[in-house]
């Protein structure tokens, strides 16, 4: 759609709520969008992964739509999250994609598309697209069925729906896959008011770790790899990494205390923290008897993976 507008003349801004799903699109931020162009004039703003959107940032984002700005909408807001600044009044979310707002913000132009394109696995993408809508019970007796989980070790990604879990699987997986030489970083300070607690991690040159807080040069939940340890009282040197695993920009170096705080272990990451993203190679849902996690956990677990094979639910 970007290619086409451009093709048309149009100048084209692209953005999405987190920096995870931002990167993936190449675009922005909404925030950064709405600080650094809300007098953009005659525009085409194309906003992804529109279900992470809070009503708060809607109202800003219709704001653009007085100056002549058009926009072009993308997600699954049956098959995602619900805004998290809005969990208490999710009412007014449900069926966003088709209310009058989001009709008038794009001018009534609807287009459901249905071409798998995360994998080659066109069973699992139907298999999962047969869940929307299904009662919990019966979604999860399917997936077990269809998933199985094969023994309590796991190597794979693993996830859960609370924080508590979170670190016992990290730091399960991240004692029993330790290579020799690796240094123990002991966890830093926590973030005031934030639950994604640090902790004890063995790293090594190869480990991905998850970035918390978007101060230069980390972004919140994207993802980078230890390259280099330091030497002495050196730094680390790491580098962005995306869902290939592939690089992204250039090495940079991070001190032992912003290493502490500011990174976490991600053998086992929350379902709200692997929206967007697509975890390839073993992956297994964790916590499904959990009395919080409900079919639209189950449908973003599931949607991770793009190889159903490589996929475990417990």
């Amino acid at each position: 759609v970007k290619a086409l507008l451009i093709a048309e003349g149009w100048t084209v801004h692209v953005c999405a709520f987190t920096h995870v799903a931002a990167a993936n699109c190449e675009g922005s931020t909404i925030l950064r969008e709405l600080h650094s162009k809300i007098n953009s004039r005659r525009c085409a703003i194309l906003v992804d992964e529109m279900s992470m959107v809070s009503i708060k940032l809607w109202a800003a984002l219709a704001n653009m739509q007085m100056t002549g700005n058009h926009f072009w909408l993308f997600g699954d807001c049956q098959g995602q999250f619900l805004p998290i600044q809005d969990q208490h009044r999710t009412h007014l979310l449900e069926n966003l994609d088709t209310c009058d707002f989001i009709h008038g913000l794009t001018n009534g132009l609807r287009v459901e598309v249905k071409r798998f394109r995360r994998g080659g696995d066109e069973a699992h993408f139907n298999m999962v697209g047969s869940l929307y809508g299904t009662p919990l019970d019966v979604a999860l007796a399917r997936a077990r069925v269809q998933y199985p989980a094969r023994g309590a070790a796991f190597n794979g990604v693993v996830l859960t729906v609370d924080h508590r879990c979170r670190i016992f699987v990290n730091e399960q997986a991240n004692r029993r896959s330790a290579p020799p030489g690796h240094l123990l970083v002991k966890a830093g300070e926590a973030t005031r008011g934030c639950a994604n607690l640090p902790q004890d991690m063995r790293v090594w040159p190869g480990i991905v770790l998850t970035a918390l807080g978007s101060e230069k040069p980390l972004r919140n939940g994207l993802r980078y790899r230890v390259l280099t340890l330091p030497v002495g009282e050196g730094d680390f040197i790491m580098q962005q990494v995306n869902d290939r695993e592939e690089a992204v920009g250039d090495p940079f170096k991070l001190g032992l205390l912003r290493m502490a705080t500011s990174l976490r272990l991600s053998h086992a990451i929350c379902y709200f923290s692997c929206q967007a993203r697509t975890i390839t190679g073993g992956l297994r849902l964790a916590q499904t008897n959990h009395p919080h996690f409900t079919i639209r956990h189950l449908v973003v677990g599931l949607g991770r993976g793009p190889e159903g094979a490589a996929i475990e639910v417990e």
